[in-house]
């Protein structure tokens, strides 16, 4: 994927509809119960200039009197991209106060939400199809009514925007089963027993070296093992187009043909030399796969226009406004799939590389990735590793061992920016858990090539080490990117030659990260076991979580405050009942 962070934004067509019908038909299930339906009129005004935040239209006595009446659940029209505000008044009620905790549950947010109650950021959701919940608990006054402000500003990439699913007031204990998908009960193909003692590198062939070759990448295969990497993924490895190009040497992802290799990486028989010695080191590679689209003038274009999806005038053209260096497949024509899968098996076969990473995922249909598993399966039995750009549970069923976890991702930067409580991304974790199938494993990561890196988004180098433990901690496959281990703040530009300056280390991050993945080695726990979250003080800047397998035990403590706390916990691991733990500190014990 190129770099806008599109990975949150679903192809909202066919192959949406199932997961929002069952998601709706859980809500709607639910509002016989003591549940308050928020369905109807809501406040609302589009902010092109994204201005809002600053004018204070989240606050409570903002007057929005002039503002249009939309109604929710519902769409504000295809095409119309950016951000828009909706606004109402929330009427807490005594009933609602004796039943203990309540929540705000909303069912689908399209494409992202920032939730305000009385001016204060309560929520945020970067997940069009993930539901997601306000605790009103706090806000209740025993045998009274209340009334408070609730502000969304919702952010829409493309496509239909706006709070598409159901938003009610309910028991907090009723959301367990609210979150919970068509596919929650079914097996995942690969379940984290198995995958979970991998972790993974993702290299920018062009920029991980000097020379920016697949030998220059050969000869450091010993560090990346030293490391404790077992998958590389390559980000595209094929030529690149020259029509619509950006930057200097252009996006890998605006390929041009898909069974070419790009020469300033290398030739084929370097590529063969370097994928033999990840197998001898016990090492598999996956390459970037990129069906989508093409470069305008690729290959394809010219022999295969059909296969792509056109303008009025007939001609190739994109299905998103910012990905303007590309062309579009057709997948509603099936030859489309009957071209990808040879190609898929070309490499697999002539190359011995085991399996891909499939770019934007969600935008083909999940049947064909199901067919694409059984063919490669056959050439390559037992041995094929497939990541899915993508968050969608019914890809873990049959097709993929592993998807992206953004919403943790994006809950332990707020978190760690002290933006949001520590609850929140203990929320995150379990809304995963509660969306997938059965054991299913997801990549967690600190940066990657479509975001920034982790020494600027984590606030410096304590936070951006503090996020590393979380990656090597929480249920996953850890992912890093080229420059991670050394906290690197080059531009992380994918149109652009821009090698890492992996000699440099000012912050220590190279022993901070090799020592977690020794230590995550070490601990079968860590690697494969179960989680639970443990009441800690204080809960909006403390996390503790146990992981648990095959008998043994590690606990994990987390101060996310920016100064130095006293944590407390009762749990039978602990030395004292109360930790004193530096800024952005943590403890790791283990059995």
């Amino acid at each position: 994927m190129k770099n806008t962070q599109i990975s949150s934004l679903r192809h909202k067509g066919c192959f949406g509809i199932l997961s929002l019908l069952a998601a709706l038909a859980l809500a709607t299930q639910a509002f016989a119960l003591d549940a308050t339906d928020l369905s109807g009129p809501w406040k609302f005004q589009f902010d092109p200039d994204d201005h809002g935040l600053s004018q204070g239209w989240h606050l409570a006595d903002h007057d929005d009197s002039d503002w249009e009446l939309l109604e929710v659940p519902g769409d504000w029209g295809e095409g119309i991209e950016g951000v828009g505000w909706y606004r109402r008044t929330l009427e807490l009620t005594p009933e609602m106060a004796s039943h203990g905790r309540v929540a705000l549950h909303f069912v689908s947010v399209d494409d992202e939400a920032s939730v305000y109650i009385d001016g204060e950021l309560v929520a945020e959701n970067y997940i069009w199809d993930l539901p997601f919940h306000v605790d009103l608990s706090s806000y209740l006054v025993p045998h009274a009514s209340r009334a408070l402000s609730l502000a969304v500003r919702v952010y829409d990439h493309g496509g239909e925007g706006g709070i598409l699913g159901p938003v009610t007031i309910r028991s907090l204990d009723d959301l367990g089963d609210l979150e919970r998908t068509e596919w929650s009960e079914r097996a995942a193909r690969t379940p984290l027993e198995h995958v979970g003692s991998n972790v993974m590198y993702s290299v920018f062939v062009r920029n991980f070296t000097p020379e920016g070759t697949f030998e220059g990448l050969r000869k450091r295969l010993p560090e990346l093992k030293g490391l404790g990497v077992d998958v590389l993924w390559l980000l595209p490895i094929h030529e690149i187009g020259e029509v619509e190009r950006k930057g200097t040497v252009g996006s890998p992802y605006a390929i041009r043909d898909y069974y070419s290799i790009n020469p300033d990486l290398g030739t084929e028989e370097d590529f063969r030399r370097l994928v033999d010695e990840v197998h001898a080191r016990d090492m598999r590679i996956i390459i970037d796969l990129v069906l989508n689209h093409t470069s305008p003038d690729s290959v394809l274009v010219h022999e295969r226009p059909e296969l792509f999806l056109t303008d009025e005038d007939g001609n190739p053209r994109t299905n998103v406004a910012e990905w303007w260096d590309i062309v579009s497949l057709d997948w509603n024509n099936p030859d489309v799939a009957d071209m990808c899968l040879e190609f898929m098996e070309y490499w697999v076969r002539e190359f011995n590389i085991d399996g891909f990473r499939a770019d934007v995922a969600s935008m083909m249909p999940t049947p064909f990735w199901e067919r694409a598993r059984r063919s490669l399966e056959q050439i390559k039995p037992g041995r094929i590793f497939m990541l899915a750009e993508s968050h969608e549970a019914d890809l873990h069923v049959e097709a993929f061992d592993l998807t992206y976890a953004w919403d943790i991702y994006k809950s332990s930067i707020a978190v760690i920016q002290g933006d949001r409580p520590a609850t929140s991304l203990r929320d995150a974790v379990l809304r995963q858990e509660r969306m997938l199938p059965r054991g299913a494993a997801t990549i967690l990561f600190v940066e990657n090539h479509d975001e920034e890196r982790a020494i600027n988004t984590y606030g410096g180098p304590s936070g951006a080490k503090l996020a590393a433990v979380l990656v090597t901690t929480l249920p996953g496959v850890p992912l890093l990117y080229t420059g991670t281990e050394v906290g690197s703040s080059e531009p992380r530009d994918i149109f652009e030659k821009i090698p890492v300056k992996f000699e440099e280390d000012i912050h220590g991050m190279r022993p901070h990260w090799t020592g977690l993945l020794a230590l995550r080695a070490m601990h079968k726990p860590l690697q494969i076991g179960s989680i639970r979250f443990l009441d800690v003080e204080p809960a909006r800047s403390a996390l503790a979580y146990e992981r648990a397998a095959h008998g043994k035990r590690v606990l994990v403590v987390l101060n996310f405050a920016t100064e130095e706390s006293e944590v407390t916990l009762d749990h039978d691991m602990m030395p004292t009942e109360t930790l004193t733990l530096a800024p952005h500190g943590w403890a790791i014990f283990a059995e």
